[in-house]
């Protein structure tokens, strides 16, 4: 689709008249058509070439921009033309994608010609915003266009040989209307198509086209982002469920997530959060079991999953995707007993059923790390598929069963044991307040291995856990590339050495560095080499930069890589299905672990529900979320744990926790009972307190002597 420019000259009569020399000024050939300028180009002579047989002499230009085409507007505005000729010109240009590959280009060079110039999409919304308020009969002939441009290109989309060749798709994209619900939506339809085919017969341009559009202005990209995702929505909200066309959408959007990851500076990148579509993964919408099966069954018919686009799946849509796999290995691994049960058609009734569909733990609580770890260890050595199983917690001596509350206060516990300083099993960073894995652990592996195993049971079970990791240590959970900034939330007194280092306008000789590091083991200073020989080799302005990659390795990889290994070996032990996968970013891992950290209380009233006479305007309710609101952050995290079992809100917020007030005693009472909960159901029984005051005196207690089945 490349344009050049020729002059050629034919002979013919030498007095240079209408039958003598013909002149080509200009030729465009593309897959599409060939266009000719000239100034003059009869029958007899297209028919002679047979590069350009079959076309007819063109006498408009071969591209547009916003200048002539205000130009011919304002012209029709007074009345110095008609809209004839503006209006062919439309069909012209909006109806051949090599015309519009050329038009409304950045690149101001005079023809056109230069590959990678990019798209002026600014010029373009002004074009049609003037187009459009000219003349509805203008408005038809552009949309009619814009249809004939979209079937012409389909046909062809095996000759697509560069990323240039689909400036068109975006520059139909910028089109006002086009997710008007009254705009004609196969044009779009048959654009994305268009783009899917390309994506899967010549991958090569999808790579091309995706590091173009990484180039582009983070605005022009949020633009079109934001056209695509009101596509989807607006299709999603009218169709009972989702058609091609929505299945065409996800190619395009797929193109604009991985031009994103392709951006290197995080202020040029879009947010992550943005590509998430919240009218397919809003609660009921989407069958996501038959989209998983879709997606996970090899020998499933060919069709359609949005799993395979995870970008548009939010962490709450990823989790009950991990919980739908979940159920499916629990059913898979039941089928062997109930075939052995019902062998040869026959029921055995002497055979024992031995399946359950719970994991149990036991534990006493004086030694809830010990007796955990040997439960795990040994379901981990004999039948890892367990720990697919729900879990289910029993205390020892404890009349608690477990519908969730007694699981979540069981992580409490545990979790807290696993970071506990006595075992040196992890370091705390006093400045970030976060843990890390101690390289000189004494523990075996098992201790990092029962966390792994831990935190994948939490995610299957849905409890959130009070974690301090780093955000790298998420990010190398989901395999992705580490570089010195993730340094910076580990150890922010290293980060920013090695960042004087990067600068250091002198001789970094001067800083007498070596390619090895310094640590403390125990009492004692070990030197490391990073490199071969390390430790006599000189840090030189030639070789910084290497000496800031490998000393990063080091710490984020190295230095704790067996540790770090066997912890993620008991997380993979839990979580080794297809579903896993879908979660591509520490910080979406990282909102599954620990929740959302941002405590809205606000929303929480809003939501909340109320029983046993008790409603929003009760006095002893609007007390009630008067001292609520009046805690401390910290009194306000006590009180969620309080009644909910966990300090953290769910991953769309405290608004979707549903609490629920119940009231538990008699009006104006004076007595002694504290407020109580179950946690397992997010229900806080709060007596009719006589005063305000009262209230707030026995909510405190509650909430700051309270553990387990009682008070402390």
């Amino acid at each position: 689709w490349q344009p050049v420019q020729v002059d050629l000259r034919f002979d013919g009569d030498d007095n240079g008249d209408d039958g003598g020399v013909r002149m080509i000024t200009r030729v465009c050939g593309t897959h599409f058509s060939s266009l000719v300028l000239s100034k003059q180009v009869d029958a007899d002579y297209v028919t002679k070439c047979q590069t350009l047989l079959k076309l007819q002499p063109m006498h408009f230009p071969y591209c547009v921009d916003f200048t002539q085409l205000d130009i011919l507007c304002a012209e029709i505005e007074s009345n110095a033309s008609d809209i004839t000729y503006l209006s062919s010109l439309l069909t012209t240009i909006f109806g051949s994608p090599s015309c519009l590959n050329q038009s409304f280009l950045a690149n101001t060079n005079m023809y056109r010609f230069q590959h990678g110039t990019g798209v002026d999409f600014e010029r373009m919304h002004l074009a049609y915003e003037r187009i459009l308020s000219i003349s509805p009969i203008l408005t038809n002939r552009l949309v009619k266009s814009l249809l004939t441009l979209a079937r012409r290109s389909l046909k062809y989309a095996e000759h697509v040989q560069e990323a240039c060749n689909l400036r068109f798709y975006f520059l139909i994209l910028a089109y006002p209307d086009i997710v008007n619900p009254g705009f004609n939506h196969s044009i779009l339809q048959q654009l994305n198509e268009l783009l899917r085919r390309v994506s899967q017969s010549q991958p090569h341009v999808f790579e091309q086209l995706t590091e173009w559009m990484a180039s582009m202005p983070l605005s022009t990209r949020m633009t079109l982002l934001s056209k695509l995702q009101e596509c989807m929505s607006m299709f999603l909200e009218i169709k009972s469920k989702p058609d091609l066309y929505v299945a065409y959408l996800c190619t395009p959007l797929k193109l604009l997530y991985d031009a994103n990851e392709l951006v290197q500076h995080d202020a040029q990148r879009i947010p992550f959060d943005k590509f998430y579509n919240r009218t397919l993964t809003r609660d009921g919408y989407l069958d996501f079991g038959t989209d998983y099966v879709q997606f996970a069954n090899p020998n499933a018919a060919h069709g359609f999953s949005f799993c395979e686009f995870p970008f548009l799946l939010d962490p709450v849509a990823k989790r009950t995707i991990l919980r739908i796999e979940k159920r499916a290995m629990q059913q898979h691994a039941a089928r062997p007993n109930i075939q052995q049960l019902f062998a040869g058609g026959v029921m055995h009734f002497n055979q024992p059923f031995i399946y359950s569909p719970y994991f149990v733990i036991a534990v006493r609580r004086a030694h809830v790390l010990q007796d955990t770890l040997n439960v795990i260890m040994r379901v981990a050595q004999n039948n890892a598929s367990e720990f697919r199983k729900e879990l289910k917690v029993v205390f020892d001596q404890e009349d608690g069963v477990d519908q969730g509350g007694v699981r979540k206060e069981f992580f409490q516990l545990i979790i807290r044991e696993c970071f506990d300083v006595k075992y040196g099993t992890f370091v705390l960073n006093e400045e970030t307040r976060t843990y890390w894995f101690n390289q000189n652990a004494l523990e075996s592996p098992e201790e990092f291995m029962l966390l792994g195993i831990l935190i994948g049971l939490a995610i299957y079970n849905g409890v959130l856990l009070d974690i301090q990791f780093p955000p790298v240590i998420y990010k190398k959970m989901c395999g992705q590339a580490l570089s010195v900034a993730d340094l910076n939330a580990l150890d922010p007194r290293i980060y920013a050495s090695l960042r004087q280092v990067s600068g250091y306008d002198g001789d970094v000789a001067d800083l007498c560095l070596t390619f090895s590091c310094d640590y403390m083991k125990w009492d004692k200073l070990e030197t490391v080499d990073l490199i071969e020989n390390g430790r006599n080799i000189e840090v030189t302005n030639d070789n910084k930069e290497r000496y800031i990659e490998v000393l990063t390795a080091y710490y984020l990889t190295d230095s704790v890589k067996a540790q770090f290994d066997a912890f993620l070996r008991g997380f993979k032990m839990v979580l080794q299905g297809k579903a896993f996968d879908l979660i591509q970013r520490g910080e979406e891992l990282e909102l599954l672990v620990v929740g959302n950290v941002t405590l809205d209380f606000d929303a929480l009233e809003v939501s909340c529900k109320y029983e046993g006479g008790y409603n929003a305007d009760h006095k002893i309710v609007r007390w009630f979320w008067d001292i609520i609101h009046e805690f401390d952050a910290q009194q306000k995290k006590q009180f969620l744990k309080f009644f909910s079992g966990s300090d953290r809100a769910p991953l769309r917020g405290l608004g979707k926790l549903g609490m629920l007030i119940q009231k538990a005693t008699g009006d104006h009472y004076t007595g002694h009972q504290l407020p109580t909960a179950h946690t397992c159901f997010n229900a806080l029984l709060l007596p009719a307190y006589a005063t305000k005051e009262l209230m707030r005196e026995k909510l405190l207690a509650a909430i700051q002597y309270s553990e387990g089945f009682g008070l402390k």
